[in-house]
C-alpha cells in the first residue's frame, strides 16, 4: 500500500469523530432514496479514520482526487479512499458554507446526524459508478455564500458535468422556528429529485448569511 494510504487517523477522529451526547435541539431524519443503501460492517466514518493517518490531511489538500486515485489499482480499495477522501472535504466545505457563527452551534450536530447520511450517498455512489468516472471525480470548492443553497458539487472532471449537488436550505415552518435541510440531488433524474438526508434546528431567531 502507498505511504499516502496508510496516513490518516488523527484527522479524521477529529473532524469527523461522533460524539455520545445527545444534542440539545432536535435533529430529524428524514429517507434519502426509496432504493436500499447497501450494508456496511463498520460505519463510513470507521472505516474512512481506519484508511486515513495523521499526514494523509497534507495530501488532501494538495493532491486532487484524480492524482491520488492514480496510486491506487484495487477496486475495492479505490471505493474506500474516494468515500475517505470526500468524508475529509465534506466536512470542510461544509464548515465553510457554515462559517463561525453558525459552526460553532450546530456543527458537532452537523457531524453526528448529518455527514454520516451524506456518506451512505458517496459510498453508495462509488459502488455503482465506473472505475473510469470514480477516478476522475472531483469536488467543487466555493459553497455558495448568502443565501444560496449549494455545499459543494460532484463532478466528471473530464466533461465538467455535475453528477451529486449537496445542498442545504433555509425553512421556517408557520410558528416554528428556522430549520436547515440537508438534501442532494443526482444526475440520473437530472437533480429533478429531492432527496432529503435531513433537518437540524437553528432558533427563532433568523441565522446569519451562509460563509459569513
Amino acid at each position: 500500500m502507498s505511504l499516502w494510504l496508510r496516513k490518516a487517523t488523527s484527522i479524521l477522529v477529529t473532524v469527523l469523530t461522533l460524539g455520545l451526547v445527545t444534542p440539545p435541539y432536535p435533529i430529524h431524519n428524514v429517507p434519502q432514496r426509496s432504493e436500499p443503501v447497501i450494508e456496511v460492517k463498520q460505519s463510513i466514518l470507521e472505516e474512512a479514520r481506519e484508511e486515513s493517518s495523521a499526514s494523509q490531511s497534507s495530501s488532501w489538500d494538495e493532491l486532487s482526487w484524480e492524482e491520488l486515485s492514480q496510486e491506487i489499482t484495487d477496486r475495492q480499495q479505490l471505493s474506500k479512499q474516494f468515500t475517505a477522501f470526500m468524508a475529509y472535504h465534506a466536512d470542510a466545505q461544509v464548515q465553510r458554507k457554515f462559517g463561525p457563527t453558525i459552526s460553532t452551534r450546530v456543527g458537532e450536530d452537523y457531524r453526528q446526524a448529518i455527514l454520516p447520511e451524506f456518506l451512505k450517498v458517496v459510498e453508495q455512489f462509488s459502488h455503482d459508478a465506473d472505475e473510469p468516472l470514480l477516478r476522475h471525480v472531483a469536488i467543487t470548492q466555493r459553497p455558495a455564500s448568502g443565501q444560496g443553497e449549494r455545499i459543494f458539487h460532484l463532478y466528471d472532471s473530464r466533461t465538467g458535468e455535475d453528477v451529486v449537488r449537496y445542498h442545504v436550505r433555509r425553512e421556517k415552518p408557520p410558528q416554528d422556528g428556522y430549520w436547515f435541510s440537508f438534501h442532494y440531488h443526482l444526475r440520473e433524474d437530472q437533480f429533478q429529485q429531492h432527496y432529503e438526508l435531513g433537518k437540524i434546528y437553528w432558533d427563532k431567531n433568523t441565522p446569519p448569511r451562509w460563509v459569513s
